[in-house]
């Protein structure tokens, strides 16, 4: 399922549109890439649901289980951080609060 780097929308090719600075082949080429990444992301997700539901017919619901595993990945939480007035990232919970105080005050 790996994408192939030699037809006309792989890497080489999209590199060598930036460099001659060609908008036009490049946003083709790109969504020329970006179709095939979803092509191949739907035949990926098929094939997983195959093996689920063959898995499902024997009763194995462990390995059903670590199929959706597979597919849904870990949880990651967000950030929750904000840019201050000039731009810098605020990690701090007691200057993110004043900022929001700050853009909500009447």
């Amino acid at each position: 399922m790996a994408f192939d780097r030699g037809t006309p929308a792989g890497g080489g090719a999209r590199m060598m549109a930036r460099i001659d600075r060609d908008a036009n082949q490049v946003k083709a080429l790109n969504d020329a890439f970006q179709k095939q990444a979803r092509k191949d992301k739907e035949a990926f997700l098929k094939e997983r649901c195959k093996i689920m539901e063959e898995e499902g017919k024997r009763g194995r619901t462990q390995e059903i289980f670590a199929e959706m595993q597979k597919i849904t990945g870990k949880f990651t939480p967000r950030m929750g951080s904000l840019k201050s007035t000039n731009g810098w990232i605020i990690g701090d919970n007691d200057e993110v609060m004043n900022r929001w105080k700050r853009s909500f005050t009447v």
